[in-house]
């Protein structure tokens, strides 16, 4: 017997809340696992791999989850303050990584060993100016005064895209990480391949859920908007947004999907989006 659109709806969203789930403990529980073996402390070297960890498979990952609907550990406060968390997070996770980095240079200068002679370097430093970029791409959706010229729901799109590049980029450094004669040297066998499927699970959490409607218009659910039909369209109506003048007005198709609430999230997104329209033709 098939089952109703209602019941997969209910067994979908399970699904995400569980992988979601499952994406936090393995994040923490990869960064712990980490330090356990580090030992930060014991030597210079010994923290990179800390704070590389925790930047790239902690702080980021809850940084991209804070947007999803299912799995974010702050969904019932306003979008308005999960965005500031995510900037926070994403702020920590680039200090770390920046510090893990000097740290690393600075340990090969002692020893006297060339720098960037490797995979797992290279990947590390590109994952790291991807990440620098990307908060200074992030700076133009706190402030939209400062891109006048941007639609803001093009500003998030294409914030969103880059940001999963990024991740994506950190998850590889941390696998090639894994390859290391450090690594490979105390971690073996079986535990090893649990240690690589870690970032190798939170990048495909992400990449389902964390970059989501409510974050960037991409994956399940996006607003046609902003560039793609949504599945099982429930309903279809006409949003008019009125900016701060009244005379100007636009009309925007909207489908929503499962409830209210996105309808909401859309509604503040387009305003938002229609005020900054009104205010670079000098409207507002």
């Amino acid at each position: 017997m098939a089952l109703s659109v209602e019941t997969e709806s209910h067994i979908y969203r399970a699904l995400r809340t569980a992988s979601g789930a499952a994406a936090h403990l393995v994040a923490l529980g990869f960064t712990i696992f980490v330090a356990v073996l580090a030992r930060p402390g014991s030597s210079l070297f010994s923290w990179h791999p800390v704070l590389m960890s925790l930047a790239f498979s902690f702080l980021m990952t809850e940084a991209l989850l804070m947007f999803s609907p299912e799995s974010s550990l702050l969904r019932s406060l306003s979008r308005k303050v999960r965005a500031r968390c995510h900037w926070v997070l994403q702020l920590l996770a680039l200090l770390c990584a920046l510090l893990g980095l000097g740290l690393v240079i600075l340990h090969k200068e002692q020893l006297g060993k060339a720098h960037l002679a490797t995979r797992h370097g290279q990947a590390g430093l590109l994952a790291v100016l991807w990440a620098g970029l990307q908060c200074s791409g992030g700076m133009g959706l706190l402030y939209p005064k400062l891109l006048p010229r941007w639609p803001l729901a093009k500003l998030k799109l294409y914030h969103a895209t880059s940001g999963l590049v990024g991740y994506l980029l950190g998850s590889a450094s941390l696998l090639l990480g894994m390859c290391s004669l450090w690594f490979t040297a105390t971690v073996t066998g079986g535990a090893w391949y649990l240690a690589a499927l870690c970032p190798v699970l939170t990048s495909l959490v992400i990449m389902n859920q964390g970059i989501t409607r409510d974050s960037g218009q991409l994956g399940e659910g996006r607003n046609p908007l902003y560039g793609g039909p949504s599945p099982r369209p429930r309903i279809l109506r006409a949003l008019l947004l009125t900016s701060c003048d009244t005379q100007w007005t636009k009309v925007f198709p909207v489908t929503v999907l499962e409830s209210g609430d996105q309808l909401h999230q859309w509604e503040t997104e387009m305003e938002e989006d229609c005020f900054h329209r009104c205010h670079a033709q000098g409207m507002a």
